[in-house]
């Protein structure tokens, strides 16, 4: 091999040790409104910019601190956007950016519960949490007759030592499901209840 030839080769090494080193360190932003990048990990912290639906982050291993944001328990992470450094609340972000939204239902006992189903098998549901209203990300599968959220319990405040198993949406008619869950104690926090009943809705919005 010649010297050029073998320059090439390890220059192209390199290169693909870097892309793909960094596409391993690389989030995306969930919210539609965006995420806040704090200057430290804290939501009174200084507001450095609020990063766009979609936009990469590149997270920076083995700095996380455990916190709050929005009545939700995570993990602030050390994040770069740009030429900005600081600090994002883990469940804003996600390994993929959100996809076309694939279907959508409103709760018809409070309408500020709202479910989107992504084309990536992922989920956006709206909870509400004795003291505000709460944003959960994660994924669904689909099975026969329902959906099969992937929740975790510790993603919220206000669960009152409930120990729950299971979360799913039954498909009771074309246009509607049916909240389920399986749990031993306690209460899925102020909502939705039990057998609450979501519609189909075309105007989804977050």
């Amino acid at each position: 091999m010649s010297a050029r030839a073998l320059l090439v080769a390890v220059s192209i090494m390199f290169a693909c040790i870097a892309c793909s080193s960094g596409k391993d360190n690389l989030l995306y932003v969930q919210t539609k409104g965006g995420a806040e990048l704090r200057q430290t990990a804290a939501t009174n912290a200084v507001l450095l910019a609020v990063v766009p639906q979609n936009s990469a982050v590149e997270v920076k291993k083995g700095e996380a601190v455990p916190g709050m944001s929005g009545g939700r328990n995570g993990q602030w992470l050390h994040v770069i956007y740009k030429d900005l450094e600081g600090w994002m609340f883990d469940k804003d972000l996600a390994e993929d950016p959100v996809t076309a939204l694939k279907a959508s239902w409103l709760c018809e006992s409070d309408q500020y519960l709202l479910l989107n189903f992504y084309e990536n098998g992922k989920f956006m549901m709206k909870v509400n949490l004795c003291q505000g209203i709460g944003t959960v990300y994660g994924k669904y599968s689909e099975e026969t007759g329902r959906y099969l959220l992937a929740i975790d319990r510790r993603d919220f405040t206000g669960f009152a030592g409930a120990n729950i198993t299971e979360v799913a949406f039954v498909k009771a008619t074309a246009e509607t499901l049916r909240f389920s869950m399986t749990q031993t104690n306690g209460f899925f926090s102020c909502g939705p209840w039990e057998g609450a009943i979501y519609r189909r809705t075309r105007a989804a919005t977050e």
